[in-house]
């Protein structure tokens, strides 16, 4: 059975670190060490919150390298560590 209210969890502390425009490498180690740990706590709407953040590279950029696909097309060549 998931957990789908985790959405609530990180929904907040993306949008902090979007608005606040937080360096990217560091919203980047923060965005997936978030989404690591709700996933293995059976997190099963990420789907759902990086549709909410997908105008967003570095929110898009965590969910990939934590296994969630981006459904939209993604510049693969977009890297938060070349800024």
């Amino acid at each position: 059975m998931g957990w789908n209210s985790a959405n609530y969890i990180f929904d907040p502390v993306a949008e902090v670190l979007v608005q606040e425009k937080i360096d990217p490498k560091i919203a980047l180690r923060v965005l997936v060490t978030l989404i690591r740990n709700l996933q293995s706590e059976d997190w099963d709407t990420e789907d759902e919150s990086l549709e909410d953040f997908k105008n967003y590279p570095v929110v898009v950029e965590a969910f990939k390298m934590c296994g969630v696909p981006d459904r939209d097309t993604f510049d693969e060549g977009f890297n938060v560590y070349s800024n």
